[in-house]
This record gives structure tokens, C-alpha cells and sequence, in this order.
């Protein structure tokens, strides 16, 4: 069984993934932080440039931040558990693999996934069990908060509140 025959070992790959998925979540907040300060300032001001702030940073959040970080720290998870060296391409657990697990079908097959999440003993059927706490308050609550927040904004604006 061959392993990890590229440069970089595993937990090189692990740590450079996992400083990457921690980057990228600090320029979000960063990012959703200067759109409230902008979106503070348009509250009184315009309503048609407040809803362009608001929706801004709604892609930003529901599309840019949840499709990177979630794809990123699945990638964190395929190394850290050195998956390619435990599993076959189906998923199933495998001592001398002749059919690696690859990034790619752990990223983008989520039968794949799930059914080494289930090996792993990590999978569970609710959305906060799927994932670790920290992961969860980062990865999930934030944004929803951010966008909580954003709505806030509008129907203040709206209704004049």
C-alpha cells in the first residue's frame, strides 16, 4: 500500500488545511464586520443603498462563506483522519486499499462521506451533532446571526422601526 506519495505528508496537509479554514473565517467576520459599520451608517440614509449593502453581504455569507468553509473543513477532516490510508473509493474501511479514497469523492460524494463519517462514529442525524461544537458556533450560528442581524436591518429601515 502506498501512502501519500506526494511532497507534502499528512500532517503538513492537515495543519496547512486547517490554518486556511481558520484564515478564511476571520476574513469573513472581518468582512461582514466593515458591511455592518457601512449598513449602520446607510440605516438613515437610503433604503435602496442599504438593501444593495444587505444583499452584498447575504451572497457573501450564504454563498461564498458557507460553500468555503464547509468544503474546507471537509478537506481538514480528510486529513486529520487520514482517510485516504483507511478507506477504499466507496467509503468502506480498508487495511491495503487498492482503490485510495481521494479528496475529491470525500468532498463531493456525500454518500462517500457520510458513510466514513459513520465509520468514524461522528455521524448523527441532526445538523448540530454533524458537526464539532466549535464548528458549529464558527461555521453555523455566526452567519446565521450575521444574517439575523441583516434582516433586522431591512425591516427596520422598511417599517421604521
Amino acid at each position: 500500500m502506498k501512502k501519500w506519495e506526494d511532497a507534502l505528508n499528512r500532517e503538513t496537509k492537515w495543519s496547512t488545511y486547517e490554518a486556511n479554514v481558520q484564515a478564511y473565517r476571520s476574513n469573513m467576520i472581518a468582512s461582514q464586520s466593515f458591511l455592518l459599520a457601512v449598513g449602520a451608517l446607510l440605516l438613515e440614509k437610503s433604503f435602496v443603498l442599504l438593501s444593495v449593502c444587505v444583499a452584498v453581504a447575504m451572497i457573501q455569507l450564504w454563498y461564498i462563506w458557507f460553500r468555503v468553509i464547509w468544503a474546507r473543513t471537509k478537506i481538514v477532516d480528510y486529513y486529520k483522519f487520514d482517510l485516504r490510508n483507511r478507506y477504499d473509493a466507496q467509503g468502506k474501511p480498508a487495511e491495503n486499499a487498492e482503490d485510495f479514497l481521494d479528496e475529491d469523492t470525500f468532498i463531493h460524494n456525500a454518500k462517500v462521506r457520510n458513510h466514513v463519517y459513520e465509520n468514524l462514529g461522528m455521524y448523527k442525524k441532526k445538523l448540530k451533532q454533524k458537526f464539532r461544537t466549535t464548528r458549529f458556533k464558527l461555521d453555523v450560528l455566526i452567519p446565521v446571526s450575521f444574517s439575523v442581524i441583516w434582516l433586522g436591518m431591512l425591516v427596520v429601515r422598511f417599517f421604521g422601526i
